[in-house]
């Protein structure tokens, strides 16, 4: 990780595989975890604009919001 300076969208796009790969190793940690990974965007964010701030944050809750269908659609009572 240490070696990678990533300059293209595809270079960007290997190195997140391989951030994501490491700190998921870490997911069953519970609140531990997801406070960890609140403070990280955050802190990831804090030198972007307003506008790009934005822009994660409307991934995240599009993301949440699928979350939640798939969960809705799971608990659905199956027709016969």
């Amino acid at each position: 990780l240490d070696t990678i300076n990533p300059r293209t969208k595809e270079e960007f796009s290997k190195f997140s595989k391989l951030l994501v790969d490491r700190i998921r190793k870490h997911e069953k940690q519970g609140t531990t975890y997801v406070n960890f990974i609140n403070e990280f965007v955050r802190e990831l964010c804090f030198p972007l604009k307003d506008v790009d701030v934005r822009k994660v944050a409307s991934s995240l809750t599009t993301l949440a919001n699928e979350k939640q269908k798939q969960i809705r659609e799971k608990d659905k009572p199956k027709k016969k």
